[in-house]
């Protein structure tokens, strides 16, 4: 069993996928680590196998690990962060930051086939260096892809939709939207 607030679940050491989902009261079936207790939990790290990851109506920040696997952002603003394999990310309302990139084990790894879509609040959808499909919805959001094939989709709101030079398919949706395309690195554009 965790308690208190701003504890960390992490399952880094589990020999299978997890399924984990903070909004659940009491013990829940965590598949691959077994039945457990989460109170006040607000963050979750995923291992290397295919994890879903949920979270709560409070912040929480979510990070998935090497396989392919599915992070769910709730009420509130998020961090959601996606691993290496081909994941899939959403957000939800508040105004949620979603990277299709790892950070769990040093520097950030740039990889995978993601799929990241922002809620109704007003995110920042970051890709990788592969292939990612951003998408945004109602808030007024910032869709950023980097190195590789990237669909970028807006919303309904003012969006902010940044390209790489590379292949980009791209769908601003109905709003008011600012676009810009050069070459991106992690650390921004190069000049």
């Amino acid at each position: 069993m965790l308690i208190n607030g701003g504890d960390v679940a992490r399952y880094f050491d589990v020999a299978s996928g997890v399924t984990v989902d903070l909004a659940v009261n009491g013990a829940q079936n965590t598949i691959g680590a077994g039945r457990d207790t989460l109170v006040a939990i607000e963050d979750i790290y995923g291992g290397t196998f295919d994890d879903t990851l949920s979270g709560s109506d409070g912040a929480n920040l979510i990070a998935s690990g090497d396989s392919n696997d599915q992070i769910f952002g709730r009420a509130r603003n998020d961090v959601l962060v996606g691993g290496r394999g081909n994941d899939v990310i959403e957000g939800d309302d508040g105004d949620d930051l979603i990277w299709a990139a790892s950070t769990t084990d040093g520097p950030l790894t740039f990889s995978g086939n993601d799929i990241v879509r922002g809620g109704n609040g007003n995110d920042r959808n970051l890709g990788s260096a592969a292939s990612d499909t951003l998408q945004g919805d109602d808030g007024n959001g910032e869709l950023t892809g980097f190195a590789g094939a990237e669909i970028l989709v807006g919303g309904a709101g003012n969006d902010l939709v940044r390209g790489d030079l590379g292949a980009l398919t791209l769908d601003e949706g109905s709003g008011n939207d600012t676009s810009m395309f050069r070459r991106w690195n992690r650390e921004g554009p190069n000049d």
